[in-house]
């Protein structure tokens, strides 16, 4: 592993490269390869420890010249208790009982450019605060300028100590690894300089589409679980070595474990893996399903999945739950014994998947503007559960109990404080809960809404186009309104949009009051005869009361609540079985309906086909005329049956 090999081995990865690059499907829509990577990783099992190797090429893809290079060194969020990272987690207290082996890190032993040492003139920096401490952002000199279209190639030798599992990256026990953030990664150039964050406790990830070309070596009773498709294979004494590739991508993770159980099956011209942990075998069907069923989904709504292969992993520990270029991490809650109504398995991997989408092709900036990749990606989630398993009950329908994902969305919003705007930095939000509820369910509850107001055909073709548009590019926020004028120009909508991604507070209209009352002789002077006298030829008001007929007047008011406005109708039932229908563009703080019929009023019901989900409490979107105590005793038994089945959920999954 001496340095001088290193000119050897990436010639080596980049012929090996081009002559099986034929296998590997990349999209109709190819992305412009900016930061690329041909690496050797070495895992060693014992010291939890990855010593890396290889090139880096980037190409300054922007029209400004730059004299220095920007690396994320995430591993090193995990060196102490003092990087950012550690310092915003709400709960750092329970890592000061970690042993100094439990903690990670990453160390750049050579970086080159041609002779030049690139580490004489290295820095750590911290734009995001005034941390001296944390060491995630490695800014370089460089010995000249790299101009418009230039590139250069580096040489890196580097050794990454894993930390025990955080932040879905390291190792549980002795036998598994999930190996994420490992490298040193170059940040984003953009037109107005170098966008590279530090690693915050709510943030994710950003990165330049490219090629990377990885041979792992790991131990060679592990089955491995990579980024890319697997080239070729071989066992060499004690360890086992494995040439990955991919194309089209922004990151590479490997998983390695001698426990894992290996299912595979296919979708159009992609292999599914599916890596089972020991005694989880019974859920391998659902995981390659739930696989096949979100592929089918997103293909029919923004077009196929472009790459040869996905592998899905059932994790350890705290591993689970994210995802990674053609990589999705899952896990079991309660291995064979998962009833079929509770879809926590469905619900992970159509969640992850669906990232593959958002975060793998649209790659949009997660420090930033996470709901573009989060938000997008949960309002698809619901959507995929209604379409497979119907409106109700779709994600858990066990002993009773039925909840739906688009439920589960809403009952977030209602009781989990959010002070913040969506549109908010990823380490600017108040707390995680803050960050969660704005980036994921907020903004899946707000696009439902938009798709039910504007219509599935015309919003399924909006977000196709907007998928197609941005695909292997970096789309901002203002991309999307912009792209949702030109095919849905409604400026309420928009406006909506705007308004939930930009300010705080909720959606909530109701009907405050209604009232109906017979209408009796006029008092006064009754115009209408003094007119009839003048005029011989007047004829009587539409509307006019006669001798057999009997007239109500009725009044209903409706409010708005909440801070965001929408426009909505409002629906009048009569006794007489009539009804009416009213919109309303829903800006003021009230407004008031009179009308004049024939039958008494019964009830007013504002959102009366539950378009608008983004509206947070329905208990007051309907109200009779007379008290229905009986309904709301009907109501109060519903809502304590519903809670005692959620508490004995509860207690069960604790």
């Amino acid at each position: 592993m001496g340095r001088k090999r290193m000119p050897r081995v990436a010639a080596v990865f980049l012929v090996a490269g081009w002559v099986v690059c034929g296998r590997f499907a990349a999209a109709a829509v190819t992305a412009e390869p900016v930061a690329s990577y041909v690496l050797e990783a070495r895992l060693h099992a014992k010291e939890k420890l990855v010593h890396g190797r290889g090139q880096i090429l980037w190409r300054n893809a922007t029209d400004r010249t730059v004299e220095t290079l920007q690396f994320h060194l995430y591993m090193n969020a995990f060196r102490n208790s003092e990087s950012s990272f550690m310092r915003e987690l709400s709960w750092r207290g329970r890592y000061r009982r970690r042993k100094p082996h439990e903690w990670g890190w990453i160390e750049l032993d050579t970086l080159r450019w041609g002779s030049y040492d690139l580490l004489v003139n290295a820095r750590f920096i911290h734009p995001d605060d005034d941390n001296e401490l944390d060491r995630t952002v490695l800014e370089v000199g460089l010995p000249r300028p790299v101009g418009p279209g230039d590139s250069v190639r580096l040489n890196v030798v580097f050794r990454t100590k894993l930390p025990r599992i955080l932040a879905r990256t390291g190792y549980e026990g002795e036998d598994f690894f999930f190996v994420a953030q490992w490298f040193p990664k170059v940040g984003v150039l953009e037109p107005g300089g170098w966008n590279c964050h530090q690693f915050h406790r709510n943030s994710e990830f950003y990165a330049d589409f490219g090629t990377y070309d990885v041979r792992l070596i790991v131990p060679r009773d592990a089955v491995v679980g990579a980024t890319g498709l697997l080239m070729e294979e071989h066992a060499l004494d004690s360890v086992r070595v494995l040439h990955y590739r991919a194309e089209n991508v922004h990151d590479f993770a490997f998983t390695a474990s001698p426990l894992y159980r290996v299912y595979t099956d296919s979708f159009g011209s992609a292999e599914i893996r599916v890596l089972m942990q020991k005694g989880h075998e019974a859920q391998a069907r659902r995981h390659l399903e739930a696989a096949k069923t979100a592929m089918r989904r997103f293909g029919e709504w923004f077009g196929p999945y472009p790459y040869p292969v996905l592998t899905v992993v059932d994790t350890k520990g705290r591993a689970g739950g994210m995802e990674y270029p053609t990589l999705i991490t899952a896990g079991v809650l309660f291995g064979p014994w998962l009833p079929r109504g509770l879809r926590t398995v469905e619900a992970v991997v159509f969640h992850e998947f669906g990232h593959q989408y958002w975060y793998g092709m649209v790659a949009n900036n997660e420090f930033e503007e996470a709901w573009l990749d989060e938000g997008i990606n949960s309002y698809c989630e619901v959507r995929l559960f209604e379409e497979e398993y119907g409106p109700r009950g779709n994600l858990l329908d066990v002993l009773g109990q039925r909840l739906s994902d688009l439920e589960l969305q809403r009952m977030q919003l209602q009781l989990i404080p959010a002070p913040d705007p969506v549109l908010r930095k990823a380490w600017e939000f108040v707390d995680s809960q803050s960050y969660s509820v704005n980036s994921y369910a907020k903004v899946a509850v707000a696009l439902t809404t938009v798709e039910r107001l504007a219509g599935e055909e015309r919003w399924l073709a909006f977000l196709r186009k907007y998928f197609e548009r941005w695909r292997f590019r970096h789309p901002h926020t203002e991309d999307f309104l912009s792209l949702l004028r030109e095919e849905i120009p409604e400026p309420a909508y928009k406006g909506f949009l705007r308004q939930v991604l930009e300010v705080p507070g909720h959606l909530d209209y109701g009907v405050e009051r209604v009232s109906t009352h017979r209408e009796g002789k006029p008092l006064g002077v009754d115009f209408d005869v003094a007119a009839a006298e003048t005029d011989s030829a007047a004829t009587p008001r539409e509307g006019r009361s006669s001798p057999d007929t009997t007239w109500y007047r009725s009044e209903v008011l409706l409010r708005r609540y909440g801070e965001f406005q929408l426009p909505v109708e409002a629906l009048l039932l009569f006794a007489n079985g009539d009804t009416l229908r009213f919109s309303w563009d829903g800006a003021e703080r009230w407004h008031r309906i009179q009308v004049r019929h024939p039958a008494r009023l019964k009830a007013a019901v504002i959102d009366p086909e539950g378009k608008i989900p983004m509206d947070l409490n329905e208990n007051n979107n309907s109200r009779t005329v007379e008290p229905r105590r009986r309904g709301v005793w009907k109501l109060v038994a519903r809502w304590v049956y519903w809670l005692q089945g959620m508490f004995s959920l509860a207690s069960f999954l604790s």
